[in-house]
C-alpha cells in the first residue's frame, strides 16, 4: 500500500534541514548544484562526470502547499540518497578541505523512507476516518431535520443549535427562506440578510438564526448587521469594491 504523495511529503524534512546533515555545508551553493542536477536530468541535459538515471531524480524533492497555505519544499530520502552521491563525488561544497566527512545523520534520514511510507499510511488512514466520521455525523444531522420538519414536536432542547435550526428551515421551506418555527419549546427564527456590492454587481445572501428557549433566554445571533453602504466606497462588506 502507498501513501498519499502529500501524506509523504509532510513528513519529509526541508530541503535545508536535509542540506545541512552533511558537515559544515555551504547550504545555498549545495541547494543550487542538487536542484540543477535535477533539472538538467529531467530535461536530458546533463554532462556532469556523475552517472545519474532518470530514476534517481524521480521523487528526489517536491513542493507542496500545506495546510497553512504556505508553499513547503522538501528533499526526500530518495533524493537525500542522491544528495550523497553528489557529495562523495566532490560536487557538494563545504566551508573547508580539512571540514568533517561524517555522513551518518544523512544517512539516518536516507534509511528512514520505509517508516516515513508506514507513518503517511496512517496518516492517510486517520483522515479518511475523521472525513468518514464528519460525513456521517453530518448525514445524521440532514436525517434528523428532516423528521423534525415532518415531526417538530420530537425535538429535544439539548440538541437545539444554529445548524439544525437551519437545515430543518432547509428540509421544510427549501433553500432561500426564513421565517419562525417553534423546536422543543423554542421559538427558533431564521432571517436572510442580502448584501450588496457597491457597485451592485456582487449580491451575497447569508442566514441569521436565532431562538429563545422556554425560560426566555435568547441565542444565536439575533442583531441584524449594520446596513449595506453602496454609496461609501469605503465600506461594502468584504464583497469586493469593482
Amino acid at each position: 500500500m502507498s501513501p498519499n504523495n502529500q501524506s509523504f511529503h509532510s513528513l519529509c524534512k526541508r530541503r535545508t534541514e536535509v542540506i545541512k546533515l552533511i558537515p559544515e555545508v555551504k547550504p545555498r551553493l549545495a541547494l543550487q548544484a542538487f536542484q540543477n542536477l535535477i533539472f538538467e536530468v529531467a530535461i536530458d541535459e546533463y554532462n556532469g562526470s556523475l552517472e545519474v538515471a532518470t530514476e534517481e531524480v524521480s521523487g528526489a524533492s517536491a513542493s507542496y502547499i500545506d495546510d497553512y497555505g504556505g508553499d513547503r519544499e522538501v528533499i526526500t530520502p530518495h533524493g537525500a540518497k542522491l544528495l550523497k552521491r553528489m557529495f562523495e563525488a566532490g560536487m557538494i561544497p563545504q566551508k573547508r578541505k580539512l571540514s568533517p566527512k561524517d555522513l551518518s545523520a544523512l544517512d539516518a534520514y536516507i534509511d528512514s523512507e520505509g517508516s516515513i511510507r508506514q507513518k503517511a499510511i496512517l496518516l492517510d488512514e486517520k483522515v479518511k476516518a475523521e472525513k468518514e466520521e464528519g460525513e456521517a455525523a453530518w448525514r445524521a444531522i440532514e436525517a434528523r431535520a428532516a423528521h423534525l420538519a415532518e415531526h417538530p414536536e420530537d425535538a429535544k432542547l439539548e440538541e437545539i443549535n444554529s445548524t439544525l435550526i437551519d437545515r430543518v428551515f432547509i428540509a421544510k421551506y427549501g433553500y432561500g427562506r426564513g421565517g419562525e418555527i417553534d423546536l422543543a419549546g423554542c421559538r427558533c427564527s431564521k432571517v436572510l440578510d442580502r448584501y450588496v456590492s457597491n457597485s451592485g454587481k456582487t449580491r451575497r445572501t447569508d442566514p441569521r438564526i436565532s431562538w429563545i428557549d422556554p425560560d426566555g433566554n435568547q441565542h444565536g445571533d439575533p442583531n441584524p448587521p449594520a446596513p449595506n453602504r453602496r454609496s461609501d466606497p469605503n465600506r461594502n462588506w468584504g464583497l469586493g469594491r469593482e
